[in-house]
């Protein structure tokens, strides 16, 4: 089964996805700005993680964060691991403004991975959002810690000399 391929890209340029196919085989699928071919792969399999993580994410960028909602929720009801999902989950209840269900979403994410940065910075601005500016601050400095342990940072050891003074 081959699922529907657009060519023309903005900019020349197309992301294509893979995606496994009831463990048979790997269908190419191309994007370019529609999202149609998200039908087609949610039709062969409707619970595909990447894809409702995909679309929840657009969905809250584009503002329509009762969508974003529950496509995150759909993705987790079959996949309640899934780190993206519940940062977009969490993402998009912030987004709203409830900020307790936010800080809870969050907090799965980083539970499922405690490395995962995006959601160790969101849950601190959602701490300083809902009043926790002591919270807020010790989540954001367990953030650039784990940052700087990843390598994203240099510690005061790794600088030039000149920027030690």
């Amino acid at each position: 089964m081959r699922l529907p391929l657009t060519t023309a890209a903005t900019g020349g340029l197309a992301l294509y996805l893979l995606v496994l196919w009831r463990g048979l085989r790997i269908v190419t699928v191309a994007r370019d700005g529609d999202e149609s071919w998200t039908d087609a792969v949610l039709a062969v399999q409707p619970g595909h993680e990447p894809t409702l993580a995909y679309l929840s994410t657009r969905a809250r960028l584009r503002g329509d964060r009762s969508r974003a909602v529950a496509l995150a929720r759909r993705g987790l009801h079959e996949h309640p691991e899934s780190v993206l999902l519940w940062f977009n989950l969490g993402a998009a209840l912030a987004a709203d403004g409830e900020l307790a269900a936010a800080e809870s979403a969050l907090q799965a994410a980083i539970d499922a991975q405690p490395g995962f940065l995006f959601a160790h910075f969101w849950l601190g601005s959602v701490q300083q959002q809902s009043g926790q500016a002591d919270a807020s601050l010790r989540t954001r400095v367990q953030a650039l810690a784990e940052a700087e342990r990843q390598g994203f940072l240099l510690g005061a050891a790794q600088l030039p000399a000149e920027a030690r003074q």
